[in-house]
C-alpha cells in the first residue's frame, strides 16, 4: 500500500485542502515531578499566549506528553515509555488519542522539551517554506565522533556520518512522516499480538531504551523508505513498456476505463517493485534550530534561531549542604590499589560523608565488609546490603547530630535562632568505584527537590518500554541519588532474585512495582565524556561520568569537576566567616568606644555581616 501511495503522488492530481486553519501540534517532553511540571506548564502557557497574536491562518495545539497518558495506560498506571518519542507515537497509534491530536488540518508535529526556547512566529515562517506532504523531519544534527556503547555501537566503522536530533533544541516531523511511523509501529504491535507468547516480538527494536534521539533516528533510517523520485519515472516506463501498457491519457476513454488501466499499471509496478529504487530517510539539518541561543557568530544569524536549547533550571536551585549527602561507594578488594586512590584523590576529598563498601574489610582504605562475596556481574545482593548498612549508619549519625544540637541550644539559648535544623543526612548517593563526579554538582541538583519526598534520581534507562511489563531504572554507573524515604522503601520491599542479578535494573523494577517514578537528569552520565556529543555536554554542566577505560580519570576530573568543587569549599568558608561575624556582634559584652569611626566601605566585610555590625559608628572592643 505504501508503494501505491507513493506512485499516486508522482501522477498528475489536483490538490484539495480542507477548510480550516493550518494546525501545528507541539508535544512537550517533561518529568512527572512537581518541579518539572511547573517548567513545562510555563512553556505551554507561553506558546498559547504567543499564538493569540498570530493570524487566523494558524492554529497552535500544545500538550504536555505525560499528561496525555494520565489515567489511560495499563489500568491507570503511568506509562514508563512516555519519554521516548517512538513509544509516544506507538501509544498514540493504538489509542483513540491519535485522531484527537492529528486531523486533516495538521501539517507539522513538533517535539520539544521543557527547556526548549521557541520563537513561535519565526518558526512558523520557516515551516511555511517547507513541504509538509514530504516524508521528512528537521532538527539540529548531532554526530558521534566514535562508536559508543550508549548507541549500541551503531555504524561501528564510521559513526560520524549519521545525524540524530538534539531533542533539547526540538525536532519537527511532517505529518506524512509522523503517520508513516505510526502505521509501522501499529503494524508491529498487531503482528506481535498474533505471535505466540514464545515468539519474539518487535524484533526491529532494542529491548533497552538509552538515548531517545539516536534510537528515533535509527528506527526511521531502518524502517522508513521512500521511492527515489529520480528513478521512479524510468522504472514505471520500463514496466509499462514490458507489459505493453500505456498511461490512460486519452480523453475519449471513460473515467472508469482510465481508472481500470491505472490500477493495472500500479499492480504491475507493485509486482515488480524490485525495479524501483528506494531512499532511506535521515534527518535534515535545519539552520533555524540551534543548540543554544548564541550559536552563530553574528547577531543577525542568531535571530534566525526559531528554536534552541537552554540549560535546565536545576542550575538555579539553591544547593544543599554537603553535610546532607552520604556517598556510598561500591567496590571490591581487587580495585583497592587502582580505582580507589583515584576516587580518594578527586571528588571524595570534597565529600563530608563518604564510605567504601566491599567484599573484604580493609582498615587502610578503610572499607566496610558487606558480608556478600564479590560477583563478576550484576552485584544485586551486594548493592542491597550496601543500602541496608548505609541506612543504618545514616540513622546513627543523624541521632548523634540531634543530640549535639540539643546540647548546643541549651548552652546558647539566646542564639538558638541562628541555627537552622541540624545538618542531618537527607540523601544517599550510590556510586561505583569508577564513577567520577562533582560533589558540588550533586549538592546543586539535590537542592531542587524535597528530601522528605520519595526521590529516585539519576540518568534514566528503559527496559521493554514497548511492552506492558516495561519499566524505567536509574543506571548505576552515573550514580543514583535516593532520598531517605526512598531508601527505606527499598530496604523494606526490594529483594534480589540472584546474587548476580543487575542491581540497577532490579531496583528500578522494584520501585516501578511500587509506583515510584524515576527522575531523570541528563547531567548524569553512564559513560565517558567522549561517548557523548560535545553540544550536549556544553548545554548542561555534567555531574558525573563513568569508566576509566582509555582515558586519564584525573584529567577528566580536573577538566569537568575540580573548579566547581573548589568553589564550593571557598563559598562554604566565606559563609562560615560571615555567620561567625554575625554571632560575634550579638554576643553580650561590655563595650569601650574609640574615637576612630568604622569605615565599612573600605573593608572586605560580607554584606550581611556589615549590616549586623553597623548598629554603631564606633569600633567595638570585647572585654
Amino acid at each position: 500500500m505504501n508503494i501505491i501511495k507513493n506512485l499516486l503522488i508522482l501522477m498528475p492530481m489536483c490538490a484539495s485542502f480542507a477548510a480550516g486553519p493550518i494546525e501545528v501540534l507541539f508535544l512537550i517532553r517533561s518529568e512527572e515531578n512537581k518541579y518539572y511540571h511547573q517548567i513545562s506548564s510555563n512553556l505551554r502557557e507561553d506558546l498559547i499566549k504567543e499564538s493569540f497574536i498570530l493570524s487566523p491562518e494558524y492554529y497552535i495545539n500544545v500538550h504536555i506528553i505525560n499528561k496525555l497518558f494520565s489515567n489511560n495506560y495499563n489500568n491507570n498506571k503511568y506509562n514508563p515509555g512516555e519519554w521516548t518519542i517512538l513509544n509516544i507515537i506507538h501509544h498514540l497509534a493504538i489509542q483513540q488519542k491519535y485522531h484527537q491530536l492529528i486531523n486533516d488540518n495538521t501539517r507539522w508535529i513538533v517535539f520539544c522539551e521543557d527547556n526548549t526556547h521557541i520563537k513561535l512566529n519565526n518558526l512558523l515562517k520557516q515551516l511555511s517554506k517547507e513541504n509538509h506532504t514530504q516524508i521528512q523531519y528537521f532538527g539540529y544534527a548531532l554526530h558521534d565522533q566514535e562508536p559508543t556503547i550508549v548507541h549500541h555501537f551503531a555504524f561501528f566503522e564510521n559513526p560520524v556520518w549519521f545525524p540524530y536530533p538534539m531533542l533539547q533544541a526540538g525536532v519537527i516531523f511532517s505529518k506524512a512522516l509522523f503517520e508513516r511511523i505510526a502505521n509501522i509501529l501499529l503494524y508491529q504491535y498487531q503482528q506481535g499480538h498474533q505471535c505466540n507468547s514464545n515468539q519474539q516480538r518487535h524484533s526491529t527494536r532494542s529491548e533497552f531504551s538509552i538515548d531517545a534521539a539516536h534510537e528515533l533516528a535509527r528506527f526511521i533510517y531502518d524502517n522508513v523508505q521512500i521511492i527515489d523520485e529520480a528513478n521512479a519515472k524510468h522504472a514505471i516506463t520500463k514496466v509499462l513498456k514490458n507489459d505493453n501498457l500505456s498511461l490512460p491519457i486519452n480523453t475519449k476513454h471513460s473515467s472508469t476505463a482510465a481508472s481500470s488501466d491505472t490500477n493495472k499499471i500500479i499492480e504491475n509496478v507493485v509486482k515488480k517493485k524490485t525495479l524501483m529504487k528506494t531512499q532511506k530517510i535521515i534527518m535534515k539539518k535545519a539552520t533555524y534550530i540551534c543548540p543554544k541561543a548564541k550559536w552563530y557568530s553574528s547577531v543577525v544569524d542568531n535571530n534566525k534561531c526559531a528554536m534552541y536549547a537552554e540549560p535546565s533550571y536545576t542550575i538555579q536551585c539553591i544547593p544543599i549542604k554537603r553535610q546532607e549527602v552520604y556517598f556510598a561507594v561500591k567496590t571490591c578488594s581487587k580495585y583497592y590499589n587502582d580505582r580507589l586512590p583515584v576516587i580518594q584523590n578527586t571528588w571524595a576529598q570534597y565529600a563530608k560523608h563518604v564510605k567504601y563498601f566491599s567484599d573484604i574489610e580493609d582498615g587502610k582504605v578503610p572499607t566496610i565488609d558487606t558480608g556478600v562475596p564479590n560477583a563478576e556481574t550484576g552485584h544485586c545482593t551486594k548493592t542491597l546490603a550496601i543500602l541496608q548498612l548505609a541506612l543504618k549508619d545514616i540513622e546513627q549519625i543523624n541521632r548523634q547530630k540531634h543530640q549535639q544540637q540539643q546540647q548546643q541550644q541549651e548552652q546558647e539559648q539566646q542564639q538558638h535562632w541562628l541555627h537552622n535544623q541540624p545538618n542531618i543526612i537527607r540523601w544517599l548517593f550510590l556510586a561505583d568505584d569508577d564513577t567520577l563526579l562533582s560533589v558540588s554538582g550533586v549538592c546543586q541538583i539535590l537542592g531542587c527537590f524535597n528530601s522528605s519526598h520519595e526521590i529516585y534520581l539519576g540518568e534514566r534507562y528503559g527496559y521493554r518500554l514497548h511492552a506492558l511489563d516495561g519499566f524505567n531504572y536509574i543506571t548505576g554507573g552515573g550514580g543514583i541519588a535516593f532520598s531517605l524515604p526512598t531508601l527505606r522503601l527499598i530496604v523494606n520491599h526490594c529483594k534480589c532474585p540472584s546474587l548476580s542479578a543487575p542491581d540497577d535494573m532490579i531496583l528500578g523494577s522494584c520501585l516501578h512495582s511500587l509506583q515510584l517514578r524515576t527522575v531523570h537528569s541528563m547531567r548524569f552520565h553512564q559513560a565517558r565524556p567522549n561517548d557523548y556529543a560535545p553540544e550536549l555536554l556544553q548545554l548542561e554542566k555534567p555531574i558525573s561520568f563513568h569508566k576509566f577505560w582509555q582515558l586519564d580519570p584525573l584529567e577528566v576530573y580536573q577538566k569537568w569537576f575540580l573548579t566547581a568543587d573548589q568553589n564550593m569549599l571557598t563559598e562554604e568558608i566565606a559563609f562560615k566567616l560571615e555567620k561567625g561575624s554575625i554571632a560575634y556582634s550579638l554576643k553580650p559584652r561590655k563595650i569601650l568606644t574609640e574615637t576612630k569611626t568604622l569605615a565599612l566601605n573600605h573593608m572586605k566585610v560580607p554584606v550581611v555581616a556589615a549590616a549586623a555590625l553597623h548598629h554603631s559608628n564606633k569600633r567595638h572592643t570585647d572585654l
